[in-house]
């Protein structure tokens, strides 16, 4: 291959990620290149380049504490170990490298605290010739489908507490890793959760928003999230949802709040939202009370539709319209089935109360 082809090439790989910011579609064009690209993938994948093991130990961990993860943000993953060992392992992206310090203290604490940062020490050099720049191209289009992220394995079920100031991913991979408490504090991140797992206290605090998995949610005793906006979905078939297991008590400060959900999302649940509360759940199934406090009366919401044309219109589900006082407020039945005794209170701007069959939302959410 030419020079200048090559040099062609390596332009178009800068713009591809950004660097000039134009995005080709020709790159694959030569096949040469595609060639180069996929020896280089299979030479990552087998050679365990950006792979380090941080943490080996027989020890026992109670708490994991992930400290001040910053930088570029960074992707967590807490997973089943093989064996008694507690391991850490990270993994560095060709330019995005996650610096990480482990310590275990005498209360079995393991804290990770470190920076995620992109490194472009390679093209600070001033002796950077042709085929080093062309092979670090290639090398960097290789790897743009991997990840940088920390992977932890723990033998037993641990507590863990994440306190980050920029975006954290946190994966739980399997239920049988989490102890009694898990504390989520980000700035942005996402949080995902084993099904019916065995968490008593689950508190999130994040300044952007939260969609949440409600069989992530079944057996917890008490939740505490504070979120720009809050999302709740009920994946998966209703047949697998026991309203016995709900969350005790889920306490909620939000400016918006979305929920659609076979079931209630716990047994009392203290709503503080700032905008618009939505709820789309099949209500005549259940008895539940409340206490309602609203910035705007319901019948100023929905741009002053009367409630029969709202009702009228089955695609929106049928609509439930409260009795509230001049003052905003309502104290009384949301609605009396037969199943449960649940609480609802909030403290509101607008509220959207909307009644669904459970084959209706699981044909709107899929599974």
């Amino acid at each position: 291959m030419s020079k200048s082809k090559k040099a062609l090439i390596v332009a178009a790989v800068f713009a591809t990620v950004g660097l000039f910011g134009f995005i080709p579609s020709l790159i694959w064009a030569v096949p040469s290149f595609a060639n180069d690209v996929n020896d280089a993938r299979i030479h990552l994948k087998e050679s365990g380049i950006g792979e380090s093991l941080v943490y080996d130990s027989a020890e026992v961990v109670k708490k994991i504490n992930i400290e001040s993860i910053c930088g570029n943000g960074v992707r967590v993953y807490i997973k089943k170990s093989t064996d008694e060992k507690v391991k850490v392992i990270k993994y560095d992206k060709m330019f995005d490298e996650v610096n990480l310090e482990t310590n275990l203290d005498n209360d079995g604490v393991l804290t990770l605290k470190g920076k995620s940062q992109f490194n472009a020490n390679i093209f600070r050099s001033s002796n950077l010739n042709f085929k080093e720049l062309y092979n670090t191209a290639i090398d960097l289009i290789a790897s743009a489908d991997r990840e940088s992220r920390i992977e932890i394995y723990v033998p037993n079920g641990v507590d863990v507490d994440v306190n980050s100031r920029n975006y954290t991913y946190l994966n739980i991979k399997n239920k049988e890793v989490l102890g009694e408490n898990l504390n989520f504090l980000v700035t942005a991140g996402k949080l995902k959760l084993p099904e019916f797992n065995n968490l008593k206290n689950l508190n999130i605090k994040c300044n952007s928003a939260i969609e949440l998995d409600l069989r992530s949610l079944m057996n917890i005793e008490k939740i505490d999230i504070n979120v720009s906006h809050l999302r709740i979905y009920s994946y998966g078939n209703y047949e697998v949802y026991n309203v016995d297991k709900v969350p005790n008590e889920m306490n909620v400060i939000a400016n918006e709040m979305y929920v659609e959900s076979y079931i209630p999302i716990a047994k009392i649940v203290n709503l503080n939202i700032q905008n618009c509360i939505k709820v789309k759940m099949d209500f005549n199934r259940f008895n539940i009370d409340s206490n309602i406090k609203l910035e705007y009366k319901e019948d100023n919401y929905s741009n002053n539709k009367s409630l029969e044309a709202r009702n009228r219109n089955s695609e929106k589900g049928e609509y439930i319209s409260l009795p509230f006082d001049e003052n905003g407020k309502y104290e009384g039945k949301i609605s009396d089935g037969d199943e449960g005794d649940f609480k609802l209170n909030i403290v509101g701007k607008r509220l959207d109360l909307r009644n669904y069959n459970k084959d209706r939302i699981q044909n709107e959410i899929g599974f």
